[in-house]
């Protein structure tokens, strides 16, 4: 009996327990078949420009005392809301700021930011895009991210917690509720601790990066882009010279050219390649080569080395015109947030003839200015100043049309190289802007701007420099031309 007992186990341990796992097998490969055949295929371009949408939220000052204030963080959305209208093809109505720089109905209260989040799940279609911005403070406690509205109390006490920031669970669901097939989420927080000093550390965990993971096959979310600030175990700083984070600094530098190639194109990639290329060199720049800073990102459901996020040049098409357009209207151009007609700003008529000139110190003549001088052109006719560039006169016009201008604003251009830092390379454009009484000779006013521009080549850094001064056009300066010209006007 013991025998037959002992044979019995044998035989089905050797034919039945195979077969099961045969069949277990196959089922398994079975589940994995159906999955592979119904994940959706890579996203390689982004939705209909209508169909894009962005909340993008800086928050720099805090009603609880307790939580130290920023400085650059309202300015970070500002900036990648101007962005993503010129560059990437959002519609200006569909980007929505929230930050401790616009008004009460704006501010980035918890309310606002899940006020704001359940709105758009009625306005953002299924095959839409959402982007999602947030620079400000963000906290881990208890293995649950949280990031910190204005109106947040910040406490150990995890049930207030809760009740007060923004949880990032909270964001996800808001986000899915959308049904929106495509996200990206730009994340500039764990700038610093957020009740210590401005240089105490608050490093990013693996917890606060966990929450923020989207699964590409949760039906749901099909393709997402989470770029953070800072790698794990590491702080995000504030860009003192830029007031802004450095992260949302050279995102918004990326987008506008920076990261283009040569059809002026940024995709994915190649923002996330700069954004880990220059931001911990802009850091080690200034916080000494022992501070690190380093970008990083969670991709899934993109092809992004073809998806493409903004066009630099056909964009900005009136940025590429010969110095010989500027001034004029461009055969090509497409709406920006400063694309408004004159009326539109100050109703009225003319205020009076502005004549443009331009000079360059040291041999500076061959360097490229366009971009500065129509972003200059538009400052002026945005007050209603008509202007004409000198350069577009022949020299008898120049003599016959003398008389007709009442100010001449001169801009002189200078460009410096500076030494590299390892592989990036450094420019410094510096332009004096002088507004001279064509009557009296008297000079009516007088500014200067200089701007720093990065690159992998000497040629781009100088082209990012001219990018960024043409971006700090000074609205005292303007507003000193317009009143000249009005009393002359008035005379």
């Amino acid at each position: 009996m013991k025998n037959d007992r002992l044979l019995r186990i044998f035989l089905l341990t050797v034919f039945i327990v195979p077969a099961l796992r045969i069949d277990v097998a196959a089922q398994d490969q079975s589940q994995i078949s159906k999955r592979t055949l119904t994940r959706a295929e890579p996203v390689s371009s982004l939705p209909a420009q209508n169909k894009r949408w962005a909340l993008l939220i800086g928050v720099d000052r805090y009603q609880d005392s307790n939580i130290s204030p920023l400085r650059g963080a309202a300015n970070d959305a500002n900036s990648l809301r101007e962005v993503l209208i010129k560059y990437a093809g959002f519609p200006q109505d569909q980007v929505v700021v929230l930050s401790t720089s616009e008004p009460p109905e704006r501010q980035p209260t918890r309310s606002n930011i899940l006020k704001r989040l359940s709105n758009l799940s009625g306005l953002v279609p299924n095959d839409g895009l959402l982007l999602f911005s947030f620079a400000g403070h963000g906290i881990e406690r208890n293995g649950q991210a949280f990031l910190i509205p204005s109106d947040a109390t910040l406490t150990e006490d995890l049930g207030l917690l809760e009740d007060t920031a923004v949880s990032v669970t909270q964001i996800k669901k808001r986000i899915k509720d959308t049904t929106v097939k495509q996200v990206m989420i730009f994340l500039d927080a764990c700038r610093s601790y957020p009740t210590g000093r401005s240089n105490s550390s608050n490093p990013l965990t693996p917890a606060f990066t966990r929450a923020f993971d989207f699964d590409d096959n949760n039906r749901e979310v099909t393709a997402f882009a989470v770029l953070y600030a800072t790698a794990v175990g590491h702080r995000a700083y504030e860009y003192a010279e830029k007031h802004q984070g450095y992260f949302s600094w050279a995102i918004a530098q990326a987008l506008s050219g920076g990261a283009a190639n040569v059809k002026g194109e940024v995709t994915l990639r190649a923002l996330v390649k700069y954004l880990e290329d220059n931001v911990p060199k802009l850091v080690a720049l200034d916080y000494g080569t022992k501070v690190v800073q380093k970008p990083f990102a969670e991709i899934e459901g993109f092809r992004a080395d073809e998806l493409i996020l903004s066009l630099a040049s056909a964009t900005a098409a009136i940025t590429s015109m010969r110095p010989s357009q500027v001034g004029s209207q461009p055969e090509t151009t497409r709406s920006t947030a400063d694309d408004r007609t004159p009326d539109a700003v100050n109703p009225g008529a003319t205020l009076g003839k502005v004549l443009l000139s331009r000079s360059y110190a040291g041999n500076d003549s061959t360097m490229v200015y366009d971009e500065f001088l129509t972003a200059l052109v538009q400052a002026l006719q945005r007050v209603n100043l008509n202007v004409t560039s000198e350069w577009t006169l022949d020299e008898k016009s120049r003599t016959e049309t003398k008389s007709q201008f009442v100010i001449n604003v001169n801009a002189i251009f200078s460009m410096k190289d500076l030494p590299a830092y390892g592989e990036m390379k450094i420019a410094v454009a510096n332009i004096t802007l002088k507004a001279i009484d064509r009557s009296s000779g008297e000079i009516a006013a007088v500014d200067t701007v200089e701007a720093r521009g990065f690159g992998n080549e000497q040629s781009q850094a100088r082209s990012n420099a001219v990018r960024e001064a043409s971006r700090q056009i000074p609205k005292d300066f303007i507003d000193r031309v317009v009143a000249r010209a009005s009393v002359k006007l008035q005379m």
